[in-house]
């Protein structure tokens, strides 16, 4: 855990900012809008207030920084210290910090607090316990919020059993909400630190009010003696396939070969009392009806029990074809009642030209009569025009002579 400690002050180094120191007062780290409702004891006299940039809506609360002077009027300053952030600065600038006004004294080596630049990064927080967890009051069985405190780094998120969870907007809590009821007395949390590494988990009674204990810390380590949640689960799966995947395929195979005669066996006695359909297969080719029919009744017949004394007897009807028609076989069976067995088959060919010649006469019946008909009709239309014709020229005619009578009077 030192060497990791050292390891991680180094890296941060290496990533410093530089801003603005100032100095303000604040009576507990419980007041800072982190809200802890538990602390480190080095927190109440050790706190810092971030920019909004690294505070990061409360994602910045339960991480440390380290800080220097390095402004020109602290010459010969050469002390550093630990800050717990426990607050937010809002009128401060991206990489400035607020911090107590002895620990601004300390830095630069007795000078008023004002503002003067200071150097900082993040580095481990230098906690020797384990985290604990804290139920916010108000918190129920179907609304729970809690808060991780005494983390040597932050928080980037929390399930709580399994679900994962938000954050309230004005305090560092991460809540989760239930309709079915949470049994506060075994509560399940898994804890994720920020910026990567393995998660950790405990579970805790928080069926009281205020803060329960775990036995895990980032990192692996942990102040009690316990171990982290993320390594303890590895070595648990390894040993349990090997030997349940030794005696799975024993068994697996044995059982297989047993079953597999028995159907076999049943299935050579299966054909005795399907025989009847033997003769349907048959007469289906009836082109070939020398070859197929004795070869098929012939294995089908022969394997009846031998206790069964019956004769079989075919007898084949004669099968007529015709080349115009299209044949259909309908297989017929009798079977004597317990001493032979008859099987006929008859082709019956479906003869449909037999109506052909009387629908066809019908047919020129009607068309002649049609023909008629329409014959006549255009010789009476005709006969009436004609008529018309006769009648139009006779009046014309009377007409002429009516007229001709009547110049010759006026002559006269």
């Amino acid at each position: 855990m030192r060497l990791q400690w050292v390891l991680s002050t180094v890296l941060a180094a290496v990533h410093a900012f530089t801003g603005d120191g100032t100095a303000y007062y604040l009576s507990s780290p419980n007041v800072g809008n982190c809200n802890f409702m538990q602390s480190p004891e080095a927190a109440s006299s050790h706190y810092v207030a971030l920019s909004s940039k690294y505070f990061a809506n409360l994602k910045g609360c339960g991480k440390c920084i380290q800080a220097k002077c390095t402004d020109t009027q602290c010459a010969g300053a050469s002390a550093s210290e630990t800050l717990y952030v426990v607050d937010q600065c809002p009128g401060c600038e991206d990489e400035d910090i607020d911090m107590p006004p002895q620990v601004f004294l300390k830095l630069t080596n007795g000078i008023t607090p004002g503002r003067l630049k200071f150097s900082w990064s993040f580095v481990p927080c230098p906690v020797t316990d384990s985290i604990s967890l804290c139920k916010k009051s108000g918190s129920n069985n179907h609304w729970l919020a809690i808060q991780p405190t005494n983390m040597n780094n932050g928080v980037s998120s929390v399930t709580i059993n399994g679900q994962p969870t938000t954050m309230v907007a004005s305090a560092f809590y991460f809540i989760t909400e239930s309709v079915p009821a949470i049994d506060l007395s075994k509560v399940s949390v898994s804890i994720s630190p920020s910026g990567g590494g393995s998660s950790v988990s405990a579970t805790v009674d928080l069926s009281g009010d205020g803060c329960a204990k775990t036995s895990v810390q980032f990192g692996g380590s942990n102040g009690g003696g316990g171990s982290s949640a993320g390594p303890a689960p590895a070595p648990s799966p390894s040993p349990s396939p090997a030997p349940t995947q030794a005696p799975t395929p024993a068994p697996t195979p044995a059982p297989t070969p047993a079953p597999t005669p028995a159907p076999t066996a049943s299935a050579t006695t299966t054909p005795a009392p399907e025989t009847t359909t033997a003769p349907t297969t048959a007469p289906t080719t009836t082109q070939n009806n020398s070859t197929e029919p004795p070869s098929t009744t012939a294995g089908t017949y022969t394997s009846l029990p031998p206790t069964t004394s019956a004769s079989l007897t075919l007898t084949e009807a004669p099968v007529e074809l015709n080349s115009e028609a299209t044949t259909t076989t309908e297989p017929q069976q009798t079977a004597a009642p317990t001493t032979q067995l008859v099987v006929e088959v008859k082709n019956q060919a479906s003869n449909d030209n037999s109506t052909s010649p009387l629908l066809l006469g019908l047919i020129g019946t009607v068309c002649v009569a049609a023909v008629g008909v329409g014959i006549v009709i255009v010789l009476v239309k005709r006969k009436q025009q004609m008529d018309k014709r006769n009648d139009y020229d006779s009046d014309f005619s009377l007409s002429a002579v009516i007229s001709q009578r009547e110049s010759s009077v006026a002559v006269l």
